[in-house]
Parts: C-alpha cells; structure tokens; sequence
C-alpha cells in the first residue's frame, strides 16, 4: 500500500494495489478505533480537484459520524 499523505493522529489516504484510494480516519474519544473507506468514482473526483482539502473535510464528516459509515455506536 502506498501511503499518498497522512496526518498523525487524524487520518492515512492511501493506495492500495488494486489502485483504490482508502481513508483510513481516526474515530472515538476515550477508545480509538479507525474508520476505513474506499473512495466512491463520485470522491476520487472531488479529490482530483481539491486535492489535501477534501480529503480532510472528508475525514472530518467521518469523524463526526462514523455510524454512516457502518460503524455502530454503543
């Protein structure tokens, strides 16, 4: 896996073999736990033309919610 850029402590965008870009996004608050995504033709599209910022804000809504990503909350 190739690691495109990262933010310790935050997110890894990366890729992988199969040329799929993944997020991985640091989640929780007491207990952390990654949220890991490949990106949709619809995000890998907004990354071509934003570049680092959408990635970040991508992470940040991650982040914010991981449930809408499969993640269950307790």
């Amino acid at each position: 896996m190739e690691t495109i850029f990262q933010k310790e402590w935050d997110y890894t965008f990366s890729k992988n073999g199969n040329n799929k870009f993944i997020l991985s996004v640091v989640c929780g608050s007491i207990a952390l736990f990654e949220v890991d995504i490949i990106l949709n033709q619809e995000e890998i599209n907004r990354y071509n033309e934003d570049g680092e910022k959408f990635i970040s804000s991508l992470a940040k809504t991650i982040r914010e919610k991981p449930e809408n990503w499969g993640i269950k909350k307790n």
